[in-house]
């Protein structure tokens, strides 16, 4: 009778996890990694925005109420959001306009591959809840903006017009 002798060579069980499975939880690992720090900045970036556009309509204020002018409001509701980032308005009621600050999204942010607004914005303008917004830059591009409904107050308030 012949023996024969020979030997089997299996990887090793690690723990009762496969290669392919480290590799699936290392991926959700990274995947969650990216989105902590997307959410961190996105959630610093809609404070930042908030102060921002709180400090513009200050300045629009001031230029409106010097001649008792309808003042913007912050409003209370944030925007439509964006893995925690959520854009902020202000509104004029009577006439009904609103400013919106509006966070740009940074597509070359290499730390994460999820949405993050790391800090640009721009300004939006709108009447109601028009969707044609035009982009405004300064106060006088919101005051020129504002230009007849600033005309027809100062027509009905003779004092102004007296001084």
């Amino acid at each position: 009778m012949k023996t024969y002798k020979f030997k089997v060579e299996v990887p090793e069980v690690n723990n009762g996890k496969s290669s392919l499975m480290d590799s699936f939880i290392n991926e959700a690992r990274d995947e969650q990694r990216q989105l902590d720090i997307t959410h961190k900045i996105n959630k610093k970036t809609t404070e930042v925005h908030r102060q921002i556009l709180i400090d513009f309509i200050t300045e629009i204020n001031e230029e409106l109420s010097s001649i008792g002018f309808n003042e913007f409001k912050l409003s209370d509701e944030l925007g439509h959001g964006n893995n925690y980032y959520y854009g902020s308005q202000a509104r004029l009621q009577v006439p009904f306009y609103n400013i919106y600050i509006v966070g740009e999204n940074d597509r070359k942010f290499e730390d994460s591959k999820y949405t993050t607004f790391t800090g640009k914005y721009e300004f939006k303008f709108g009447y109601g809840s028009s969707e044609y917004t035009q982009r405004v830059k300064t106060v006088d591009d919101v005051l020129t903006k504002l230009k007849d409904e600033i005309i027809e107050h100062i027509k009905k308030n003779r004092e102004i017009v007296a001084s």
